[in-house]
C-alpha cells in the first residue's frame, strides 16, 4: 500500500519531504542560537533544544536498536533497554545537533530531492551550502498517516547510523549494560549532559 501511495502521490510526497527538511533546518538554527552547553540539548523555557527536535523528527525507534547491534539489543532486559534508550538518545542528539549546527550557521543552503538515491521506501534530500564543497544527505521514511521521519543523515559521506553502530560495537563487549555505562561516560565528558525528555520509544 505504501509503495502504491508513493507512486500515485510522488510530487506531493517529494514536496512534503523538502518542506520537512527545510523546517528541520529552521528549527535547528533556532535551537542552536544563543544556547550554552548546559541548554544545548534541552533548550530554555522559550526555546526548544535538540532533544525535542530529534524526538519530533528522527525515527529513534529504528535507530536505537540498530546502533546497539542486533545481538546486543536482543540479549538486553526491558530495564537495560530503557536505560540504554535514553543514554543513546542523548548521544545521538549531540551528534545530530553538532552536524546540523555547522550547516545552519552558514549561508542558507539549497535543498533538492536526490532522485538517483530516492526509492519507493525512502526519500533522499540533498543539502548543499552555496560556495562550499560539503554536502549533507537526509534520508526520510514515510510513515502511516502521512508522517515523515529521518532515519539517517550523511555528512561528507559518513552515515550517522553506520558511524554510531561501529562506535557502540567496539564499546559494548557483548552487553547492553556495559554499553550504556560507556556511552554515559562519553556523554558526561562531552559537557552537554543528557536529554530531559519522557517516553523515548525503541
Amino acid at each position: 500500500t505504501q509503495t502504491v501511495a508513493l507512486a500515485d502521490d510522488n510530487g506531493n510526497i517529494n514536496q512534503k519531504a523538502l518542506n520537512f527538511v527545510k523546517s528541520l533546518f529552521q528549527r535547528s538554527a533556532a535551537a542552536s542560537r544563543n544556547l550554552s552547553k548546559e541548554t544545548f540539548l534541552n533548550g530554555t523555557e522559550t526555546q526548544e533544544g535538540f532533544c525535542k527536535l530529534v524526538k519530533d523528527s528522527v525515527q529513534m525507534d529504528v535507530l536505537i536498536p540498530y546502533v546497539a547491534g542486533k545481538e546486543v539489543w536482543a540479549a538486553g532486559t526491558d530495564k537495560q533497554k530503557q536505560d540504554f534508550a535514553l543514554t543513546a538518545y542523548s548521544n545521538l542528539s549531540i551528534l545530530i545537533a553538532l552536524g546540523f549546527q555547522n550547516y545552519t550557521q552558514s549561508d542558507t543552503p539549497d535543498f533538492c530531492i536526490d532522485y538517483d538515491k530516492t526509492t519507493d521506501k525512502s526519500i533522499v534530500v540533498k543539502i548543499v551550502i552555496p560556495n562550499d564543497d560539503e554536502e549533507m544527505i537526509v534520508k526520510l521514511r514515510p510513515l502511516a498517516g502521512g508522517k515523515l521521519k529521518v532515519y539517517d543523515s550523511v555528512i561528507d559521506g559518513i552515515s550517522i547510523m553506520q558511524n554510531k553502530k561501529a562506535d557502540f560495537l567496539s564499546a559494548s563487549k557483548g552487553s547492553l549494560e556495559t554499553l550504556t555505562v560507556k556511552v554515559r561516560m562519553v556523554n558526561k565528558r562531552s559537557g552537554y549532559g543528557e536529554c530531559q525528555v519522557d517516553n523515548i520509544s525503541y
